[in-house]
């Protein structure tokens, strides 16, 4: 059966906006078709077809895991860690009310008149490493950036010193080291991240004012640090280290936000995170590539038709063709519908099959 492939979702979307080969390409129709069918389809209809499990393995004392948005877009707010009941929220106040990080101030020593180095532990440990709040560029920033949530600082006190000369503190904050020896990765495709989240070393990297070509550094886990500052600091003046620590352990909430997920606490081994999501639908590209419900085909080549009437600000053809639109939505949303018609809604009296435990209950309530 011909019918309902690539091909046949071209030609009707071509009959749909009078567009022939010379006018409009082929490839230039797949990408109407795919932008719809990736981009703006998902974002309207949930399609139990579409929804699926997302799963990432943890990664022992790394609370901050990318989201994959590219094969995926929407999280529903369950989580399971290693099978145990996650709570799951996108409120940071929520999340950071339960798990309160508060930052200790240690005086770590004086300055003698040079830049350092300045060595010693931390009075506890482990301790949370910086992250990037906006997941920028994929992965931690290199260089100091605003998009830092920093979470170890180290500053040196400038007493005596003009605002125009200068801060009257030096401030240098941690950027964690990422691992990219592929012998560690079990897939190297791309070179830093992998399909089970982000592996670090246990050291940071101190950017700031910091020498340059000095080693200072910050060992997460034992609390071992090393930083020379870029200027001298004066006699008697403090040197202070601001860091939060923690209990590694398996995680019990989880906060959704910033397309990253954040743990509470940070996991002290790997556990499996699962959690249920609505992912995109791979693009068509051969001409005889379905889309993954039959009855989608028809609906794909309005859905290209309106893409090109919008491209072309060709608002009165786009007005004509919504009533038909909204019908082949209705048609593709009819299997869902009725599924989810026939699903009793749960409440904390009917999970686990109806009996109220505590065994059954999420970790955490709110």
């Amino acid at each position: 059966m011909s019918q309902g492939n690539l091909e046949s979702i071209r030609l009707m979307t071509r009959e749909l906006t009078g567009r022939d080969p010379s006018q409009m390409p082929d490839s230039e129709i797949d990408d109407r078709i795919n932008d719809y069918y990736q981009i703006d389809m998902p974002a309207n209809l949930r399609i139990l077809k579409l929804k699926d499990f997302y799963i990432f393995n943890t990664q022992p004392n790394i609370d901050v895991y990318k989201f994959d948005d590219v094969d995926y877009f929407y999280v529903e707010p369950q989580a399971e860690v290693d099978d145990y009941n996650c709570f799951l929220t996108t409120e940071p106040t929520t999340f950071f009310n339960q798990l309160p990080r508060a930052q200790i101030h240690q005086i770590i020593g004086q300055g003698n008149g040079t830049q350092g180095p300045f060595t010693g532990t931390l009075n506890a440990m482990p301790v949370y490493r910086s992250y990037n709040m906006q997941n920028l560029n994929g992965e931690f920033p290199n260089d100091y950036n605003i998009g830092i949530n920093q979470m170890v600082m180290f500053n040196a006190k400038m007493s005596g010193e003009l605002p125009g000369n200068g801060s009257l503190a030096q401030v240098v904050v941690d950027s964690p080291n990422v691992i990219t020896d592929p012998a560690y990765l079990p897939i190297f495709n791309p070179p830093i991240s992998t399909a089970t989240g982000t592996r670090y070393l246990d050291t940071g990297t101190l950017i700031g004012e910091v020498a340059a070509g000095s080693n200072s550094f910050i060992n997460y886990i034992t609390g071992q640090y090393s930083v020379t500052f870029s200027r001298p600091v004066p006699q008697g003046m403090n040197v202070e280290a601001v860091y939060t620590t923690y209990a590694p352990t398996r995680p019990s909430s989880m906060l959704f936000f910033q397309d990253q997920f954040y743990l509470g606490n940070p996991p002290d081994r790997v556990y499996k995170v699962k959690l249920t999501v609505y992912r995109r639908p791979s693009a068509l590209i051969n001409s005889t590539d379905k889309p993954e419900l039959q009855e989608l085909w028809q609906l794909l080549a309005f859905g290209a038709a309106q893409k090109i009437f919008e491209r072309n600000a060709d608002w009165g053809q786009w007005n004509d063709i919504q009533p038909a639109l909204k019908k082949y939505e209705q048609i593709c949303m009819a299997r869902s519908m009725l599924q989810n018609a026939a699903t009793r809604i749960e409440t904390i009296y009917s999970i686990g099959g109806g009996s109220f435990s505590a065994a059954n209950q999420p970790t955490t309530w709110y």
